[in-house]
């Protein structure tokens, strides 16, 4: 069995735990089931090539958080987990262009505050919004419900961006989430960026420069882009 399915296969297994973990904490009205559908129909080639990729693993970062009406707030020392896997067919139209394709994906995040009054915070995708890879290096943006999100008490749909750095032996990760849906996000977000530990396991298929996104059906990816979405 190769590396990239193994790393793959327990990062849906990480995926799974955390969405029991998740619905435990709040409502099942409030939280989306496990989906590793495209969010939107509105699909597309970023750079066409098909590929998976998967990261699991763990690590320490400084974060900030943006409330709307406060002011930012810097909090260091934040203990956080992830799991991620993604898996794109097709796509081998031009970029941008409508072309036939799947993207499927999912997303967990576990987010242990320095400061404990901001307690934990958990998110868990139900949809893959967009990812694409650059050599073994990933990045994704998903939907989902966050419970725990500092300030709120209730769970609040929002959009996760998740990034995944190799250099050498030196692994980063940054992770932020934004109240809101794709291409409407911009509301209160934090995020979180550092040094993964030694242990955490993450890359892709094939070390080439690819990716697909959805965007909702108002938006054209070539004339009407969503700024939102990394391009």
């Amino acid at each position: 069995m190769s590396r990239i399915r193994i790393i793959f296969l327990l990062a849906v297994a990480g995926i799974v735990s955390a969405v029991s973990l998740i619905a435990t904490a709040s409502s099942t009205e409030a939280v989306a089931p496990l989906d590793f559908r495209s969010c939107y129909n509105n699909e597309f080639p970023i750079l066409p090539g098909a590929f998976k990729a998967a990261a699991l693993g763990s690590g320490s970062g400084d974060g900030e958080i943006e409330l709307v009406g406060q002011e930012e707030r810097e909090v260091e020392g934040n203990a956080v987990t992830w799991a991620f896997s993604a898996t794109v067919t097709g796509n081998k139209g031009a970029p941008f262009t409508n072309s036939p394709g799947r993207m499927r994906g999912a997303l967990s995040i576990t987010v242990l505050w320095s400061d404990k009054s901001l307690g934990i915070t958990q998110f868990v995708a139900n949809c893959i919004a967009e990812v694409s890879i650059e050599g073994n290096n990933i990045e994704a943006e998903l939907e989902g419900w966050v419970v725990g999100f500092p300030g709120k008490s209730a769970p609040k749909h929002a959009v996760a961006s998740f990034a995944w750095n190799r250099e050498g032996d030196h692994h980063t990760f940054l992770v932020s989430v934004e109240l809101g849906s794709t291409c409407f996000e911009n509301t209160d977000e934090f995020g979180i960026s550092g040094d993964a530990s030694d242990l955490s396991l993450g890359g892709a298929s094939s070390p080439m420069n690819a990716g697909r996104a959805s965007i909702p059906e108002q938006f054209t990816p070539s004339s009407n882009p969503c700024p939102d979405v990394y391009f």
